[in-house]
């Protein structure tokens, strides 16, 4: 008998193999597709949603769009613009005109509101954070004047830069510190100026008004100074919390 002729090789057979993958790479990436297509109707819903959330009291849209937020109305306190606070400060010039005459107090308009400098040798003994018994009278000028004023009022103690170093005072941190509180007592106890008005704050030597390189100027930076802040610095404070 005669054989068969041999089956002839198929060099196609990989074709298959090669279908097979590239159908399953076609559903590999449809599914990549399908699990990151953005159901936009949903995407706008949410957006309209949040919007609306912010724009409810409380909410922040308006700092998102660059404006400031309306601030908590429990902690609000009335303030001057620096134009509003210039008739101010030409009646205190007048009503403290002895002692600014006399170098105890120095009064300025700055951006961030009126500033009366009160000079420690007026109002303090060296090293000390009590205040003097002759100083009463001006303070109680002082004070009077605060009390006509609207805003909130900061109390800054300063210092030259000797060091300081006691039992009470370990440093002019410290000094500064307890200065610009003593300050603030007075007004809130004897003067009747509300709590919320005012912080206090110590500087030490960090912030002289002139170089330390002579008795005139040392006395110059040894001071506590009264800042009434205007409207817009004001925004830049601590807000209080409603809460109670």
């Amino acid at each position: 008998m005669r054989r068969g002729r041999a089956k002839a090789e198929n060099h196609e057979r990989w074709l298959v193999s090669y279908a097979d993958f590239v159908t399953l790479l076609f559903a590999f990436f449809v599914v990549l597709f399908a699990s990151s297509t953005v159901d936009r109707s949903k995407v706008q819903r949410f957006a309209s949603g949040f919007e609306a959330l912010l724009q409810r009291p409380g909410g922040s849209l308006s700092v998102l769009k660059g404006t400031r937020s309306p601030r908590p109305v429990s902690s609000t306190v009335e303030a001057l613009t620096v134009s509003q606070m210039a008739p101010i400060l030409d009646r205190l010039e007048q009503d403290l005109a002895p002692e600014i005459s006399s170098g105890e107090v120095r009064i300025s308009l700055e951006p961030r509101g009126l500033v009366m400098s009160l000079s420690d040798a007026g109002f303090f003994e060296p090293g000390d954070d009590r205040l003097q018994p002759s100083s009463r009278k001006t303070l109680r000028k002082a004070a009077a004047a605060l009390t006509r004023i609207p805003g909130e009022i900061r109390l800054e103690g300063h210092t030259d830069n000797r060091p300081i170093k006691t039992p009470r005072f370990p440093s002019n941190w410290r000094l500064s510190t307890a200065r610009a509180v003593s300050v603030l007592r007075l007004l809130v106890r004897e003067h009747g100026i509300e709590p919320r008005r005012l912080a206090a704050a110590g500087f030490g030597e960090q912030r002289p008004l002139a170089p330390n390189d002579s008795t005139a100027n040392r006395a110059r930076n040894r001071r506590v100074d009264v800042v009434v802040l205007t409207s817009d610095a004001a925004l830049l404070e601590p807000r209080t919390s409603q809460a109670r």
